[in-house]
């Protein structure tokens, strides 16, 4: 690898200078070469690999991969055989045993140029040998600690005829309580590899590649448990990227599991290859920032082209939400649309359905009768046949058995053999692209079997918790609003709106039991809950819009709140976003409103004036609309903003 660093000339004025000069000592030897790794198997791994891999660029064997021994227990030998050029002789007992010495500095088409690597073994152990293989000939050494601690190459065997591959072959013994330490370390260095090594000694450990779970031009986001952190890859190394040395507005949100690609001689790296140096005169946090610029543009990119090619809104969600944690919020669109929220109410026509999940409970299923998805979530669509009452028994009941614990559902009722029906449950199943399941293919259990009843009673919620409730013959007489609950289950709306319910009405929230619907329904005094409360968010809405519509506190305007002693209209809107927001109405919250107006279709909670003032900043400062509130980065915003009010 070429050195890019930028050397200094120092001009001085002195009389007389002197060279220093570096002492050939054991000390010097150990402090090099053992002092120099922290990670040893990790370390040696990568330097002895990584000498494979340029023997084989520096004759075009990209393609071939090299071979390696996994230390066992039966044989803790680790040995790496590349098919190079090997050495000459002369040379192993020339510039081989000349620490710092290197042919690679000159091209980038190697990795290595410090000439210390293919020492790094004796950073673990007294003794290595090595075997070369070069233009039909083979030799035998041994690299061990002379009486001073230095190394010493000793010639086991001269040069003699051979048809094998030319090639070098480095091996040394591992402690038996290393072994599972230099496994490791080969899993993780192998993920470098586009070519990965061939283990010669096992069928069961040959490498795997790394998962990628996105990808694009210079970068890929990864899933392995073993890497941790964003990574810049230079030919077969993974070097590790500190943070701390460039803004974190050009990482992604979720920068522990991406790989950098850079090419061969774009960054410097340490002489332990250990990691980057990045010193004021090294191209690294340059080129790191060039790089992770046009990355962060491309993943966006790269997952706008995705979600465009989606077939529903819903299904577009879904993966705003999976970039979003990738990249942090950005302005996601579906077919010229913005993508504003990550759930949406289910309507379809002729059938009904409810969205819930499976308590804590194994034996029931709970918060039924909710219409609206949740685009970040899984769930599992249960198809109920209305047409096939025999085949659908008991289905909540199926259903229950059929989840864990806190999965979610969807439970369409619908009559299956009505071709709209049929053709609206096909669609939200498109839409929706979720697993299905039928009740009728469900384990039914059959009718339980209980005890004579004894007296029913209705409930009520207190504090969101379901509670038995004695109605007396004087209250029931009086009548009111009740809810029709079934199999235990009711909606999380009541749970929400209570408090409205409750002030407006002067009464609990009546749950009436399946067993005595008749009773109610029977007494002209009682009415149906959901109807009213239908009506009742129907008559608040446009109060409701006033009150917590328009708000600087809500959305992406909360951002700029830290430019409030900004001058310009800038630090106006910034003061305004300092203000209390107003998250209430009525006593029910800014988001609950919002879900019930999604549900019954009526005008959303908006924030049109604020954003129209929200327009008019970022086209005055059009990379505002990158900053995302940290105020690390805070003072690079001000300068930029300073630098457009005074041009």
């Amino acid at each position: 690898m070429q050195t890019n660093t930028n050397l200094r000339v120092v001009e001085n004025n002195s009389h007389s200078s002197k060279d220093f000069t570096i002492q050939a000592s054991g000390k010097m030897f150990h402090m090099v070469i053992s002092g120099l790794y922290s990670n040893k198997p990790q370390s040696i791994t990568r330097e002895i690999w990584s000498n494979a891999f340029d023997a084989h660029a520096m004759v075009d064997k990209q393609d071939v991969p090299f071979e390696v021994s996994f230390p066992t227990s039966l044989t803790p030998v680790f040995s790496c055989r590349d098919f190079g050029a090997g050495i000459a002789h002369e040379n192993m007992e020339g510039f081989y045993t000349v620490l710092g010495h290197s042919t690679k500095e000159g091209t980038n088409k190697a990795v290595g140029k410090w000439g210390v690597g293919r020492m790094s073994p004796m950073s673990y152990t007294d003794t290595f040998s090595v075997v070369s293989r070069h233009k039909g000939m083979v030799a035998y050494y041994s690299i061990q600690l002379g009486p001073d601690g230095s190394p010493q190459l000793h010639v086991l065997a001269e040069p003699m005829p051979t048809n094998e591959e030319d090639g070098l072959e480095v091996s040394f013994p591992v402690k038996r309580d290393d072994i599972a330490s230099f496994q490791r370390a080969a899993e993780v260095v192998s993920y470098g590899f586009k070519v990965p090594p061939k283990v010669k000694n096992s069928q069961d450990k040959q490498f795997q590649p790394i998962t990628k779970s996105l990808s694009g031009d210079g970068y890929y986001f990864y899933n392995d448990s073993r890497l941790s952190g964003p990574y810049a890859q230079m030919g077969c190394v993974l070097y590790p990227i500190s943070t701390m040395s460039f803004p974190t507005d050009l990482l992604p949100r979720n920068n522990k599991n991406i790989i950098y690609e850079f090419n061969i001689g774009d960054l410097e790296v340490t002489a332990s290859r250990e990691s980057l140096s990045y010193g004021a005169n090294d191209p690294t946090i340059c080129s790191l920032r060039t790089a992770l610029r046009a990355a962060k543009h491309s993943m966006i990119d790269t997952s706008q082209k995705e979600i465009d090619t989606q077939p529903s809104l819903y299904r577009a969600m879904k993966l705003v939400i999976k970039y979003s944690r990738l990249l942090g919020d950005t302005n996601f669109h579906w077919k010229g649309q913005p993508i504003q929220t990550r759930s949406t109410v289910l309507n379809y026509p002729y059938m009904t359905l409810h969205v819930g999940s499976k308590g804590w409970n194994t034996k029931t299923i709970g918060f039924g009768l909710e219409k609206e998805a949740y685009a970040g979530q899984d769930y599992t669509i249960f198809v109920q046949d209305l047409k096939d009452k025999k085949a659908n028994a008991r289905t909540a009941t199926r259903i229950a058995a059929a989840l864990k614990s806190n999965e979610r559902y969807i439970w369409v009722k619908t009559d299956l053999p009505d071709p709209k029906q049929k053709s609206s449950l096909d669609q939200l199943i498109h839409d929706l692209d979720y697993p299905v399941v039928y009740v009728k293919d469900l384990p039914d259990d059959g009718p339980v079997k209980t005890a004579p009843r004894g007296k029913l009673t209705v409930s009520t919620l207190n504090r969101d918790i379901r509670i038995d409730l004695d109605l007396t013959s004087q209250d029931f007489d009086n009548g009111g609003y009740y809810y029709h609950m079934e199999g235990g289950i009711y909606p999380e709306t009541l749970m929400k709106l209570r408090t409205l319910i409750e002030q407006q009405l002067g009464m609990p929230i009546i749950l009436v039991p399946k067993p005595m619907w008749k009773k109610f329904e029977n007494a002209t005094q009682w009415k149906l809950l959901l109807p009213k409360v239908d009506a009742m968010i129907k008559q608040y809405a446009a109060a409701a819009q006033i009150v917590l519509g328009d708000q600087y506190g809500h959305y992406i305007f909360t951002n700029l709140r830290g430019f409030k002693d900004h001058t310009g209209m800038l630090g106006q809107f910034s003061r305004q976003v300092e203000v209390t927001v107003t998250s209430q109405f009525m006593g029910i919250g800014w988001d609950v409103w919002d879900k019930q107006f999604r549900r019954l279709g009526l005008p959303l909670i908006n924030n049109d004036r604020v954003q129209k003032e929200y327009n008019i900043i970022l086209d005055k400062y059009p990379l505002l609309k990158l900053y995302d509130g940290s105020d690390k980065i805070k003072h690079h915003f001000l300068h930029y903003v300073n630098l457009i009010d005074n041009a």
